[in-house]
C-alpha cells in the first residue's frame, strides 16, 4: 500500500512539475514531424505548435501548447487537416485563445481555419472561411485583421474568434489616389507592438495604432509620401500627401509612423533632413537639418550616416521607440537594401527558417563531401559574370550592421530635443541570435523555435537523444 501511494505521489509531483515549468511530448511512431512554431502574446503568454504528418491516417496534425504569464503550460486538443497547414495568426481575448491556420484544399481553393480554445474548460470550436491570394494579416494581441486589396477598394475582416467576424468594405471616392498607393505593391505590415531597430524599407508600409489603419506609399521619383488613414470604428477614411522636396540633390528617403505623426528622413551626399508631419491634419510640425541644426549629436556620426546612407546600395531608416518616460527615442540609421528584410512577423520568418532547417542540413551534409574538390572552382566563380546580384559583393554586411553606429536622440511631446533624457525604452531591442544560436549549434537538438517575452524567451525543441519534445523558459542575460 505504501509503495502504491509513493508511486501515486511521484506521478502527481511529475505532472505538477511539467505543468508549471516545462512539458515533454513524445511523438508516436506514425507521426512524422514537419516542424514547430512559437509565438508570444503581449510579451506575457505564448503559444507553441508541433506540426506532424500522420502516416497512418494520412492527415496532418497540429499539436498545440499554451503557456501563461506564470510559465504554466497546458497541452490543447489536436487540430487535423487533409493538406499541410500554415500558421497565419494567433491572439488571446479574455479566456479564449484563437489560432488562425491556412490550408490549400485544391489548386484554386484556400481557406482559413479559425480555431478557438476555451482556456478554462479546454474545449475547442472552429470555423472555416475563404482565403484569397491578395490577403495580408495584421496581428493584434486581442484580435486579427485580414485585409484584402482590390483595384478600387479594401476589404477588412476583424476576427475576434470563430463566432465573431466583422467584415467591412472601404471604397474611396478618389479611386486614382487609391490606385496610386496600392498598385503593384504588397505592404510591409509594421508591428507597432514591438520595436525593430531599422523598420521597413518597403515603398508601401502599413501601421495600426490608436484604432487607425494607415498606409503610406513612398514615391522617390516625385519625392512624395501618399497616405490613407482608415478609422476602424466607423471605417471612414482620409487621404493626405506630403512633399519631401526640401533637400537639394535628395538621394533617398524613408518614413515611419508613430503617435499619429509621419517621421521622414531625407539624405543627400551633403546633409540629412528630419521632417515630422501630422498625419491627420497634413500639417508640417518639424523640419531640421541633422548636420546643421541638431547640435547634441557628434558631427562625425552624422557625417558617417550621411556618407553611408546616400550610397546607392544602402537605404536610410528612421524608427521611433517610446522611452520609459513616455518620450520619443528617434533612431536614424541605414541598411544594405540588397540583403535587408524587415520581418514584421518575425515569428513567422523564424518558423519558415525552422521548416527549412532539416532540408538544409541534409543538403549541407552532401555539400560537405564536395568542399575540398570544389574549392578551386568556387574561387574562380568570383571572376565570372552572371545575371542578378553577386553574393560576393555583400561581404559581411548582414553581420557588420549590428556593430555600426546609428544616431539616437530624444524628442519630448513638443518635438524639442531633450539632451539629458533617458534613452532607455519600453520596447527592448532583443538580439535574438544571441539566444538562438547556441540552440541551433547543438547538433543533438532539432525543430527549435522560440518566442520572446518581456524578460525571457521560451523555446520548444526536439531532443534526438531522448526522442522527446520539450518547452522551456530561460531568462535574458545582461
Amino acid at each position: 500500500m505504501k509503495k502504491f501511494l509513493l508511486i501515486l505521489g511521484l506521478a502527481f509531483i511529475t505532472f505538477q512539475y511539467n505543468y508549471a515549468n516545462n512539458i515533454e511530448f513524445t511523438p508516436s511512431k506514425n507521426q512524422k514531424i514537419e516542424g514547430t512554431f512559437s509565438g508570444d502574446i503581449s510579451k506575457k503568454q505564448s503559444v507553441h505548435l508541433i506540426f506532424a504528418n500522420n502516416k497512418t491516417s494520412k492527415t496532418y496534425e497540429v499539436i498545440p501548447f499554451y503557456m501563461d504569464e506564470m510559465d504554466k503550460i497546458v497541452q490543447l486538443e489536436n487540430i487535423n487537416f487533409k493538406k499541410s497547414p500554415g500558421i497565419v495568426s494567433y491572439h488571446l481575448s479574455k479566456n479564449t485563445l484563437t489560432l488562425i491556420l491556412s490550408e490549400k484544399e485544391k489548386k484554386t481553393s484556400q481557406f482559413y481555419h479559425i480555431i478557438d480554445y476555451n482556456l478554462e474548460n479546454l474545449t475547442k470550436t472552429s470555423k472555416k472561411i475563404e482565403k484569397k491570394d491578395e490577403d495580408f494579416t495584421i496581428r493584434q494581441p486581442k484580435c486579427t485583421y485580414i485585409v484584402n486589396t482590390q483595384k478600387t477598394y479594401l476589404n477588412i475582416q476583424r476576427i475576434d474568434n470563430s463566432n465573431t467576424i466583422n467584415q467591412h468594405q472601404v471604397t474611396p471616392t478618389n479611386s486614382e489616389k487609391f490606385k496610386e498607393i496600392f498598385k503593384n505593391n504588397s505592404p510591409d505590415v509594421v508591428n507597432t507592438n514591438e520595436f525593430v531597430k531599422n523598420g521597413s524599407i518597403n515603398n508601401l508600409q502599413s501601421y495600426l495604432e490608436n484604432n487607425k489603419l494607415r498606409f503610406i506609399k513612398l514615391n522617390n521619383k516625385t519625392n512624395t509620401v501618399n497616405s490613407i488613414s482608415i478609422n476602424l470604428e466607423d471605417y471612414s477614411y482620409k487621404f493626405n500627401d506630403f512633399e519631401n522636396n526640401d533637400l537639394i540633390d535628395n538621394k533617398d528617403s524613408n518614413s515611419f509612423i508613430h503617435d499619429q505623426k509621419l517621421f521622414s528622413i531625407l539624405v543627400s551626399k551633403k546633409d540629412a533632413l528630419l521632417k515630422i508631419n501630422d498625419l491627420d491634419k497634413g500639417k508640417e510640425l518639424l523640419k531640421k537639418s541633422l548636420l546643421n541644426e541638431i547640435k547634441s549629436i557628434d558631427k562625425s556620426k552624422i557625417e558617417n550616416i550621411i556618407k553611408k546612407a546616400s550610397k546607392g546600395k544602402n537605404k536610410p531608416t528612421i524608427t521611433i521607440n517610446k522611452s520609459i518616460n513616455n518620450k520619443m527615442v528617434v533612431n536614424v540609421d541605414y541598411v544594405d537594401a540588397r540583403v535587408y528584410n524587415y520581418h514584421f512577423n518575425w515569428w513567422f520568418h523564424h518558423w519558415m527558417w525552422q521548416q527549412q532547417q532539416w532540408h538544409t542540413q541534409q543538403m549541407m551534409n552532401m555539400m560537405q563531401n564536395q568542399i575540398n574538390i570544389n574549392t578551386q572552382n568556387f574561387q574562380r566563380m568570383k571572376s565570372f559574370s552572371s545575371f542578378g546580384p553577386n553574393v560576393f559583393d555583400y561581404g559581411d554586411s548582414m553581420y557588420t550592421s549590428s556593430i555600426k553606429k546609428s544616431i539616437t536622440f530624444v524628442l519630448d511631446s513638443g518635438l524639442k530635443i531633450n539632451k539629458n533624457a533617458s534613452t532607455k525604452t519600453k520596447f527592448k531591442e532583443i538580439d535574438r541570435d544571441k539566444y538562438l544560436n547556441p540552440l541551433k549549434e547543438n547538433t543533438k537538438l532539432r525543430h527549435i523555435t522560440a518566442s520572446f517575452q518581456k524578460d525571457s524567451f521560451r523555446y520548444i525543441y526536439y531532443s534526438k537523444t531522448l526522442k522527446k519534445f520539450y518547452i522551456k523558459t530561460s531568462k535574458f542575460r545582461e
